[in-house]
């Protein structure tokens, strides 16, 4: 079962992602916050695996309560739900320690899926953020560090999902060989050996998620 903790100041919308959740055989909510104090301690105390948590709530934002849970090292996964849709706020909580940025504008349907996701060690962002996902799980500027193009990027993805050389080509409408070119190029921008590291890397950076 998975402990979730909803934390956001407005009554209406606990109650509304909590009628949600508990339509989920394996979600269980085990306790509503309405600011970001009260939120680190309820954390302290019930010791959720999964805090869903305003970015914007009185006395402790969210950016804040996510950098003071990472620093007393509590274990819970932050789903980060927002009416804000910057990427530098995504970029900024990613780096923070949470696991999702969910647009509150979303379905809130999407939110079982996306606790699961987390659980898995995996990252969420909407999909035109994909890209920032990268910066984040490497600590640094993505032209710095991977410089990985909008093409490797798919293709990364693609190898995740278990497509073929083929497959990728296909889909793409490139050459085989240009494909095994661009996997190439992922394993020495990446520091990978073979294949199954690759997954591994796509798996950590949340590009085989998609909703």
């Amino acid at each position: 079962m998975i402990r979730v903790l909803i934390a956001d100041d407005h009554a209406m919308f606990r109650e509304g992602v909590r009628a949600v959740l508990e339509t989920e055989p394996d979600i269980e909510v085990i306790g509503e916050t309405a600011n970001g104090r009260e939120t680190l301690a309820r954390c302290q105390e019930l010791k959720p695996d999964v805090i869903l948590l305003d970015l914007d709530m009185p006395e402790l934002d969210g950016l804040d309560v996510t950098r003071r849970l990472k620093e007393q090292g509590a274990a819970a996964k932050i789903i980060i739900l927002t009416m804000f849709t910057s990427r530098d706020y995504a970029m900024r909580m990613l780096s923070a320690g949470a696991m999702a940025f969910v647009p509150k504008h979303s379905s809130a349907k999407i939110l079982p899926e996306v606790i699961r996701a987390v659980m898995r060690g995996q990252v969420h962002v909407p999909e035109d953020m994909k890209d920032i996902i990268v910066q984040s799980a490497f600590g640094q500027n993505k032209s710095e560090i991977l410089a990985l193009s909008d093409r490797e990027l798919q293709v990364l993805k693609a190898i995740a999902e278990g497509l073929t050389i083929k497959d990728i080509a296909e889909k793409y409408n490139i050459s085989p060989r240009t494909v095994e070119t661009h996997k190439a190029r992922l394993t020495q921008k990446l520091g990978v050996k073979n294949k199954a590291e690759l997954f591994k890397t796509a798996t950590r950076m949340g590009l085989i998620i998609n909703f």
